[in-house]
């Protein structure tokens, strides 16, 4: 027995007249809250992370239909911190069978000691300068949401996260997520119908399922729409 867990739940049953609400960011902490803490589970709810709508709408920015849409991969982060797994992202771009139509943006300010692992990953890979482009730190959102507007696949490799932005953000624009299975990758894909979490740690495997998403018909309008779909009616501040 956790005699921790004991006391803190003997703590929170002390604590619960003064708590009105507490909020989880996923579907799974507010089912394990609710079963662990029953007590408490008239008072536990979903917020999760969301989309202003509105705020897009007032950025006169187009939410552009699937034939509008360009063969992009984005990928949105902090590039080289340890949470982000970057250079992991690196292995598998190694292996993506980009064809002359394919191209791979990556957004988000670069950690220092991490230039140079770009640099190498480029002389090792002179034909992928023209396919796979750093864009460094993107500071104007209309700017950020104009790639998620543009692009069909977006993409995270982090190693752990909360629940993080760029989920919403990304499906808002209908991109397809393939993920590492983070908290909140269940919740965003749906239990994956809008998107795939790899559960290993292998380049090869997280590289195949993007091969095969860019080189077949699984991408497609229905698809998106369906996707901007289950984001309005989930993932917007609205709709939350």
């Amino acid at each position: 027995i956790d005699r921790g867990y004991i006391f803190k739940k003997k703590y929170l049953k002390i604590l619960q007249k003064y708590i009105d609400h507490i909020s989880f960011e996923t579907i799974q902490i507010v089912d394990l809250a609710k079963k662990n803490y029953d007590f408490l589970s008239n008072k536990v709810f979903l917020v999760t992370n969301g989309i202003d709508e509105k705020y897009v709408k007032r950025l006169n920015l187009e939410n552009n239909t699937y034939e509008d849409k360009l063969n992009i991969i984005t990928y949105v982060a902090r590039i080289g911190i340890y949470e982000k797994n970057t250079e992991f992202f690196l292995e598998v771009l190694e292996k993506l069978n980009l064809d002359n139509t394919w191209k791979v943006h990556i957004l988000g300010s670069i950690e220092e000691e991490f230039k140079l692992k770009i640099e190498n990953f480029y002389k090792k890979n002179n034909h992928l300068i023209t396919k796979i482009i750093f864009h460094g730190n993107i500071s104007s959102r209309k700017t950020l949401y104009d790639y998620y507007s543009k692009s069909k696949i977006f993409c995270l490799t982090s190693r752990t996260e909360g629940f993080p932005l760029v989920f919403p953000e990304a499906i808002y624009f209908g991109n397809y997520i393939v993920t590492t299975d983070v908290s909140g990758a269940k919740d965003i894909t749906s239990n994956e119908k809008y998107g795939t979490i790899v559960r290993s740690n292998n380049a090869n495997d997280y590289a195949n399922i993007v091969n095969n998403l860019i080189s077949s018909d699984n991408l497609n309008k229905e698809l998106s729409d369906s996707i901007k779909v289950f984001a309005k009616k989930n993932y917007t501040w609205q709709s939350i």
